[in-house]
């Protein structure tokens, strides 16, 4: 570090601690004591040994790319605005902001008109609650 520029160095630094964002480790199996640090791991020969305690947990082994990719939590949905959502959807239908907005206005004309029509009886009913569907991702 000491024959590096100041942005190389921050460079590594920020590739350390996405590393170290995101490293998993285990508990340490032996016990240390005040002369010794207690071990998660010993060299064998050339070999790393993670040295386990069976009786609290067992490595099956490193899981691969597709394995963690199906681990991942989805995303949250994001709720709009039901304005919104329907000004969204017909300016991709290809409608401008001014011709959105009254369609938007006439729909909700034409929807408190078919309102009022209802007898008493009707617009008191019990409206169920939408189902919700699985989601598949």
């Amino acid at each position: 570090m000491k024959n590096r520029t100041p942005l190389e160095e921050f460079e590594v630094l920020d590739h350390l601690g996405r590393i170290f964002s995101v490293l998993q480790t285990s508990p340490d199996a032996t016990k240390g004591s005040e002369k010794s640090p207690g071990k998660t791991w010993q060299v064998e020969g050339e070999k790393v040994v993670l040295v386990t305690n069976p009786k609290f947990y067992k490595i099956e082994g490193i899981s691969t790319k597709k394995e963690q990719q199906q681990a991942r939590r989805r995303a949250s949905r994001v709720v709009k605005p039901r304005n919104a959502l329907q000004m969204e959807l017909l300016e991709h239908a290809g409608y401008d902001e001014l011709l959105a907005s009254k369609a938007l206005i006439l729909e909700r004309q034409r929807l408190k008109e078919a309102q009022t029509k209802k007898s008493s009886k009707a617009k008191n009913a019990r409206k169920p609650p939408a189902r919700r569907g699985k989601a598949t991702s």
